[in-house]
């Protein structure tokens, strides 16, 4: 689970609305009603940990980061870019 604010790079809104509850920056208010959100909602806490543990396996495995290299290594080798 995790709060999230937007500061410089944009990143995707489907992803950030899966992973965290948002935030405006500098805004310890906000910040304060996210976490009691938080602490209140069992279902939301899961929800968000099930979507951060698909997310880590889909992009961070050993696997997953192995065949992102290969590709770029294929695609280097072929010339293809």
């Amino acid at each position: 689970m995790s709060i999230s604010s937007r500061t410089g790079k944009r990143p995707s809104e489907d992803v950030t609305l899966r992973l965290a509850v948002k935030v405006p920056p500098n805004d310890a208010d906000a910040i304060g009603l996210a976490l009691a959100k938080l602490m209140g909602d069992d279902e939301l806490r899961a929800s968000l940990g099930t979507a951060a543990r698909t997310r880590l396996e889909e992009l961070y495995t050993q696997r997953s980061v192995a065949n992102r290299y290969r590709q770029l290594y294929i695609r280097y080798a072929t010339g293809a870019s």
